[in-house]
């Protein structure tokens, strides 16, 4: 279940990573139909709920850090890249062997 759940998680990061690269994009060719669909009150709505559960997963990468890691440039990197960092933190400690 626990890992089900991390892995919802993991695919909701990128998901908010394509939602934003999306908008980026959309923004630097003038892509009016793609930026009013990604900026809409739906997709307002999706980008929210994608944004806790990346929050969430971020603060367990913490956890996860606290109690395996502790390497402080680590630290900086999922504290302020909170969100960009985290899903490639996730796929490392899941690697060694800590999820």
């Amino acid at each position: 279940m626990k890992k089900t759940v991390l892995t919802v998680a993991l695919i909701s990061n990128f998901l908010l990573f394509a939602v934003f690269i999306g908008i980026f994009l959309s923004s630097i060719f003038k892509l009016m139909f793609l930026k009013d669909i990604l900026i809409g009150d739906v997709f307002s709505c999706i980008r929210s709920i994608l944004s806790y559960v990346t929050f969430g997963f971020s603060i367990y990468n913490l956890y996860i850090w606290a109690k395996y890691d502790k390497r402080i440039t680590i630290f900086f990197l999922l504290f302020f890249l909170m969100g960009l960092y985290t899903p490639f933190y996730y796929l490392n400690a899941k690697r060694k062997g800590w999820v």
